[in-house]
């Protein structure tokens, strides 16, 4: 377990919290303002002047996907030891999956977040009894823990014990990666999706970017999110032994 993220779980239970986590009630507890405004170059931002503990929300992304993780990750700043010091004036990118492009202070505390709202306790067993070809339960167990899919999808790379990694396409052109660095050593093609149908990739198929020395399968899961013209696709890599 990332030390970072067991912050957010002693804070879950020591107040003895269940998901959904209300975030504007946990800053109450702390006596944590949340002052939403119209800021220009971020989306939030952590402040502590004379006592007075404020997050600076931008409305810009109030009501949306973007909210609950943004709140989650100043909070992080806040509860994790030395953070507020080392701040970052500001909070441009608040996705969870922006952690592999992220410097350290800042993915520390996105792990942090992803535990707070999306505690590995509660969501674990839930991961675990989804098909993940069943997009309707996919997105049933988003919105209960009040987050994206693709917050969701990026929450079970890092929980999952397979070498997984998440990729996104926008206009069929890859717009990111997000893998553990540590478990997937494989350099991804960046090119469009190989293939729309297809639910698993042979050695053969994914020579461009798997060692020849591979011994295994690649497995992988199309999400077509049509609201956002978008795609996601899991990739799941498993070994023959």
């Amino acid at each position: 377990m990332d030390v970072n993220a067991l912050y957010a779980i002693e804070l879950i239970e020591k107040l003895e919290l269940k998901p959904p986590i209300d975030l504007y009630e946990l800053c109450k507890v702390f006596n944590i303002e949340i002052v939403k405004e119209n800021l220009k170059n971020a989306y939030a931002y952590f402040r502590i002047r004379n006592g007075r503990k404020v997050i600076f929300l931008s409305n810009s992304i109030v009501g949306t996907e973007k909210e609950k993780f943004t709140i989650a990750h100043e909070l992080g700043h806040y509860f994790l030891p030395n953070h507020l010091e080392k701040i970052d004036d500001m909070y441009t990118k608040t996705d969870y999956m922006y952690k592999n492009k992220r410097k350290k202070i800042e993915t520390d505390v996105d792990k942090f977040a992803a535990e707070l709202i999306m505690p590995s306790k509660f969501i674990n067993p839930e991961l675990e009894k989804i098909s993940l070809r069943n997009f309707k339960q996919l997105e049933e167990l988003a919105q209960k823990y009040q987050v994206s899919l693709t917050s969701l999808l990026c929450r079970y790379v890092d929980l999952n014990s397979e070498t997984m990694a998440l990729l996104c396409y926008e206009n069929d052109k890859q717009k990111w990666q997000y893998k553990v660095f540590d478990d997937f050593r494989f350099d991804i093609y960046e090119g469009k999706i190989l293939d729309d149908e297809a639910e698993k990739y042979t050695k053969d198929t994914l020579n461009n970017w798997l060692d020849e020395n591979f011994q295994g399968t690649v497995y992988q899961v199309i999400f077509d999110l049509k609201k956002y013209n978008m795609k996601l696709v899991l990739i799941q890599v498993k070994y023959y032994y």
